[in-house]
């Protein structure tokens, strides 16, 4: 496991190469876990987080500051829309002929259709007509 402290005091170049390193030792780890050889499996992970900290500093090396990288803003949040009921939006929005049956109850229920549990989907879209 490397030390940031130790990262800190090499040059880019010398975190490059040690990244190309850490890379090839990262397939080596890979390959013998594919074939069944590798009994330390920590190590694959040990490694992609050694990986993950030569390019922090990097990154911070090449930002000009040896504390902190400086973060992007956070994004906005999406505007959330209002959900509609199921029964206006099907009615709505969809063709009644390619609702299931369930669908179709669901929406004779609510248009208080007597004996809707009963029917097959062709009736319930003929009730469903005659209910509008």
């Amino acid at each position: 496991m490397l030390k940031i402290q130790d990262l800190r005091t090499k040059s880019e170049k010398e975190l490059l190469q040690m990244i190309s390193e850490l890379k090839g030792k990262l397939l080596a780890l890979r390959f013998e876990n594919a074939i069944g050889q590798l009994t330390e499996i920590h190590l694959i992970k040990q490694t992609k987080r050694d990986i993950a900290r030569v390019f922090t500093v990097l990154k911070q090396m090449q930002a000009g500051d040896s504390k902190e990288v400086k973060k992007a803003a956070p994004k906005a949040a999406p505007k959330k829309v209002e959900a509609k009921t199921k029964a206006s939006t099907t009615a709505n929005t969809t063709d009644i002929t390619k609702m299931t049956v369930a669908q179709l109850r669901d929406m004779a229920k609510a248009k208080d259709v007597k004996g809707y549990s009963t029917m097959k989907k062709d009736e319930l879209i003929s009730a469903l007509g005659e209910a509008k």
